[in-house]
């Protein structure tokens, strides 16, 4: 009886626990704002979702990357048509669609005799397609054209002074549609960097169910460089010919922090570490990129052909690019970015915190 009454006890204290936590977790905004649902619909462009694919491709297996390239180069007559732009700095079309040829048939570059076709795909196989084994769980991507902004990046100091300047643009754009202030705070000469946005009076957040006074942003510095083994296929993939790019997987890293630790100055508590590769870092909240705010203020973020951010760390898996939110599932098969995450509809006044 005495077990019993023990068991019977301890059920109950169980019982009164899950319901405190629960009853934590249904008054945590953050916690609703993370799970709040999200429509999509199917898209109906299977090119569009090789060219996702390619861009966002640390997300997925080697041999779905192998997979995705062909399609786009199968495709290259469509797509440079499509973007009016040519392939012929980067490989002849005619010499792509044989080396398509030859590699359905296991012969890749039996009529090229070592030519471009063999070392453009070749190198972007070795370089690229086999980096990684599709595990990694965050890509984020620079690509640039020749010219960007008037400016000719005719050097690999250039390309990498615009990625980095872009960057810092496309999130001061969108912190100001929202009426946040954005400011860098921390080693604002040169990458890596730490940034901050901090909302002001006049923004208006109620379409949203929780979106953060404060998120701090930190930019790592990165490599830029002339993709010459892989540029027909970036191309494709870009719409546009790509003459440099961040490197492969996450080489342009961004980390994300909402509500971050502040010092006795208000400012971002920043830590000497030197396991880190910046010799730094700061902490904070970093489910920003998981709520209902931090999802349009990226999609806002990456309304540009030349910046991709994709994710396998949240629900939907998803990576932003040109404006859009591609949802994938499986990362196994070449059309794996085959749906559209909706943007959030504004919420009901009755349904407002």
């Amino acid at each position: 009886m005495k077990l019993t009454s023990f068991l019977r006890f301890s059920a109950l204290m169980v019982g009164l626990s899950l319901n405190a936590g629960c009853g934590v977790i249904i008054k945590d905004p953050i916690y609703h704002s993370v799970t709040r649902s999200t429509k999509k619909e199917k898209l109906n462009n299977e090119l569009r979702s090789y060219q996702v694919s390619w861009l966002a491709q640390a997300l997925l297996k080697p041999e779905t990357r192998g997979a995705v390239a062909r399609n786009l180069v199968e495709n290259a007559p469509d797509i440079a048509a499509a973007g009016g732009f040519s392939l012929a700095d980067a490989a002849d079309v005619s010499i792509a669609a044989q080396m398509v040829t030859d590699l359905a048939v296991g012969q890749l570059g039996s009529g090229l005799g070592g030519s471009v076709g063999n070392t453009l795909f070749l190198g972007g196989v070795a370089l690229s397609m086999l980096a990684g084994d599709g595990s990694l769980k965050v890509t984020s991507v620079v690509l640039l054209p020749e010219e960007l902004n008037g400016e000719v990046l005719d050097s690999a100091e250039l390309a990498k002074a615009a990625a980095q300047q872009l960057i810092v643009e496309r999130y001061a754009t969108a912190a100001t549609k929202f009426g946040y202030s954005f400011t860098c705070e921390y080693a604002c000469t040169a990458f890596p960097s730490a940034y901050r946005m901090q909302r002001q009076p006049e923004a208006d957040t109620s379409a949203f169910l929780y979106a953060a006074d404060d998120v701090a942003f930190y930019f790592a510095d990165f490599e830029v460089i002339a993709p010459e083994q892989t540029q027909a296929v970036d191309s494709l993939a870009a719409g546009f010919n790509v003459a440099w790019r961040s490197h492969f997987n996450n080489d342009a890293r961004i980390d994300m922090l909402q509500n971050p630790l502040i010092d006795e100055q208000g400012n971002i508590e920043i830590e000497m570490n030197d396991k880190k590769i910046a010799g730094w870092t700061f902490y904070g909240d970093k489910r920003f990129f998981q709520t209902d705010f931090g999802r349009d203020f990226l999609r806002e973020v990456y309304k540009t052909p030349y910046m991709l951010y994709g994710t396998a760390n949240d629900y939907p898996r998803v990576a932003y690019y040109d404006g859009e939110v591609y949802q994938y599932i499986l990362n196994g098969i070449p059309d794996a970015f085959d749906r559209v995450v909706l943007p959030f509809q504004p919420l009901e006044q009755k349904n407002r915190q």
